[in-house]
């Protein structure tokens, strides 16, 4: 199996130090892969005096996603962050088809995007998901998306709970909520 997306501490929480003194996240049991060779990947129950963490995954740049001079076209920057906020639910267990299936979907209600550098064709980028904020019926996500260390795009994008059956908003599941609660940055409610 090729390598997993995964769930980072956030930059600049000390973990990347040379000195190796910052704390690292706790890793349970998961998907092979990462970290390489490990066959786990983070999920939660991460240690109280770590960063909280943000999921992040590889995109590479194809021609399919780039306009006739070889920069993304500023429509898939938003395909992007779809893979990425989809694939952290599934790193938590909770991907869209079992979402679906226990009668919930998250719709979309609101993006803002700053586009700060063009990503090109053939850029590895790293593409980023955090709670930012959290509502029983909503979820804030802060995203980017960097080449290199370089930020090219920032977004803040709002998702609602919805009942499957009828699409009419609706609370999570407790068990959904504490655990989109232990990964938000910030004070919590």
């Amino acid at each position: 199996m090729a390598r997993c997306d995964r769930w980072l501490p956030r930059p600049g929480a000390g973990v990347d130090r040379p000195s190796g003194k910052g704390r690292r996240p706790v890793w349970l049991k998961g998907w092979e892969g990462w970290p390489p060779g490990a066959g786990t990947v983070m999920l939660g129950g991460f240690d109280a005096a770590a960063p909280l963490p943000m999921f992040s995954i590889p995109i590479r740049v194809y021609w399919e996603d780039t306009d006739a001079g070889g920069v993304v076209y500023h429509a898939r920057y938003v395909a992007f962050l779809e893979r990425a906020r989809s694939d952290a639910l599934r790193a938590m267990g909770r991907g869209q088809q079992a979402l679906k299936e226990a009668g919930l979907v998250f719709a979309v209600h609101s993006m803002r995007m700053d586009f700060l550098r063009p990503a090109q064709l053939d850029d590895l980028l790293e593409v980023t998901a955090e709670v930012a904020r959290l509502g029983r019926a909503s979820v804030v996500f802060a995203q980017r998306i960097t080449r290199d260390g370089q930020t090219l795009l920032e977004a803040e994008v709002k998702v609602a709970s919805l009942r499957a059956a009828d699409f009419r908003p609706c609370p999570m599941e407790p068990a959904l909520y504490q655990e989109l609660q232990a990964l938000q940055a910030g004070p919590k409610p």
